[in-house]
């Protein structure tokens, strides 16, 4: 029940998105990374959503997560939407599971009114947009439980961490240095025992429940992990230079870092709950802004964390142990990590660090049942039912209301009336043209978020997109033109379009928007 209460909301969501069935003309990142999420239908695609820097993401694990659902729903821009939310759903049910085979039902219950409560904080819009920075919310929430779960003693959750921490590499770059972290104290704490048998007398690992399918889930795992590695590796050996290797070239590149308050100002704004709704809104893009009450927030945080530590040892409680050093750890690594960013730091890049107090949380409760007294006859035992019984109404009521709060939001946004617009025009210049590879050429750079959106519909209608060298950096090499190309479109600001007509007398004008022109040349 913790379970699907936890994961109904996006579920329900995803549901009511199949049978409404929206049109959706995506543009911008969006179009970008639904084009990508074809590429992997064909396993085509080698590295994660590209950036402006000229880099792409680690790897396409996010893509390939998505693909199935996307494919099964007939590939369309709200398979797209659906898929997303199925994924938040899944990860929302995963990280009730890992909470009750580590500690039981109760925890796993006083976990899922934590995430539901948790949705309704960052808003339920966020976990139906389609867009890497905040597909790796959950996920990271995920890896910071089986962390915890593994460093406690469960040989799978280990196997799992490694799954996890590389899906959330591959999805955004920003997360690298934390899970590195989560994933070192994991094995530094679940290898201690053997390395300091004095550690294993004085707290020993968590009971874990042996199953008979331990041995596979961990093989299954470790063959996972190395499957989800082997797209990058392909780019790496083929690229020229590959993926990592720009990105190894950026982040060692030395440019001005952040002041330590400025960081410890930002790591404050991020785990205090109350600006969850400002910073996942986008009402506060840039929260660099050094406050002394939210470095108090990070330096209590921190506090906390090593707290839960020195009184779950004391208990001898290695899970809730875990999940002290893990998010404190964490908190650490982050802010090291703000110093390093390249310019304004935007909320959208770190929104994934509001998992960590609720992480922490989870850890003080399994404390609970530990600080308290033995039950001392019946009216003792009865008291805990009453308790259990109200958190289960009000986790149920929450999920509820998160449901009712997804179904009630406004449709999803098509695209700028622009791109369905130009798409339009495109669809009925090309209509008596032979399907084939079409090179889209964007005038200035930022037309680069409507020819997206047209690249799309171009490639859902049999003529893949293909663009200038200039352009690859963000759409792939496999859009790179090849000069080939019988037909080009070119996507023009609207007052670019006499220059435009002049510079290129073949072209012929198909049609304008409000804001662009779209003209189109026939090729020999």
């Amino acid at each position: 029940m913790a379970i699907l209460a936890a994961a109904a909301p996006a579920l329900i969501a995803a549901a009511a998105m199949v049978v409404q069935r929206p049109s959706i003309y995506f543009d911008g990142d969006p179009a970008k990374d639904e084009l990508a999420l074809i590429n992997a239908g064909h396993l085509a695609q080698l590295v994660g959503s590209n950036g402006r820097f000229g880099w792409s993401h680690p790897g396409p694990a996010w893509y390939y997560a998505l693909e199935p659902f996307y494919l099964s729903l007939g590939g369309h821009s709200w398979s797209f939407v659906a898929a997303n939310l199925l994924i938040n759903g899944i990860a929302l049910g995963l990280i009730v599971a890992v909470v009750w085979r580590a500690r039981g039902s109760l925890l796993a219950l006083f976990t899922a009114g934590v995430l539901v409560g948790y949705v309704a904080l960052l808003g339920e819009q966020m976990f139906r947009y389609t867009w890497p920075p905040y597909a790796v919310v959950l996920p990271m929430f995920l890896l910071m439980v089986v962390a915890a779960a593994g460093a406690a003693g469960s040989t799978p959750a280990v196997a799992a961490a490694l799954v996890v921490g590389s899906y959330a590499v591959q999805v955004h770059v920003g997360t690298v240095p934390t899970v590195a972290a989560v994933l070192a104290i994991m094995l530094a704490l679940r290898f201690a025992p053997v390395l300091f048998p004095r550690w294993a007398t004085s707290i020993p690992a968590a009971r874990v429940s042996r199953g008979r399918w331990d041995r596979h889930l961990v093989w299954g795992g470790l063959l996972l992990f190395v499957l989800m590695w082997i797209p990058p590796a392909i780019d790496e050996l083929t690229g020229h230079p590959g993926n990592l290797t720009l990105l190894w070239t950026f982040f060692t590149q030395n440019y001005p870092k952040h002041p330590y308050v400025q960081a410890l100002s930002v790591l404050g704004r991020l785990v205090t709950p109350l600006e969850w709704p400002r910073v996942g809104s986008f009402q506060t893009p840039d929260i660099s802004r050094v406050s002394p009450i939210f470095i108090a927030v990070a330096v209590a945080f921190e506090v906390c964390s090593l707290a839960l530590v020195v009184v779950a040892t004391r208990l001898r409680d290695r899970f809730a142990q875990s999940i002290g050093a893990v998010v404190a750890v964490s908190g650490l690594v982050v802010t090291l990590s703000i110093r390093d960013i390249d310019g304004s730091v935007y909320a959208y890049l770190l929104l994934w660090v509001t998992c960590l107090p609720l992480v922490l949380g989870v850890g003080w409760i399994a404390l609970i049942p530990r600080l308290q007294p033995r039950p001392l006859g019946h009216v003792s035992a009865r008291a805990p039912r009453g308790w259990v019984l109200l958190l289960t109404a009000a986790v149920i009521a929450m999920s509820i209301l998160d449901v009712v709060a997804f179904l009630t939001l406004p449709p999803v946004p098509t695209a700028a009336p622009d791109t369905q617009t130009a798409w339009a025009l495109t669809s009925v210049a090309l209509a008596s043209e032979p399907k084939g590879p079409v090179l889209v050429d964007m005038y200035t750079p930022d037309t680069w978020v409507v020819a997206a959106g047209l690249g799309l519909q171009l490639q859902k209608d049999g003529r893949p997109m293909r663009v200038r060298d200039d352009w690859v950096f963000l759409f792939g090499h496999q859009a790179r033109m090849t000069g080939a190309e019988k037909i080009v479109l070119a996507v023009v600001d609207l007052p670019d379009s006499t220059t435009y007509a002049s510079q290129h007398p073949g072209a012929d004008l198909i049609g304008s928007t409000d804001a662009h022109s779209i003209f189109l040349t026939r090729g020999s």
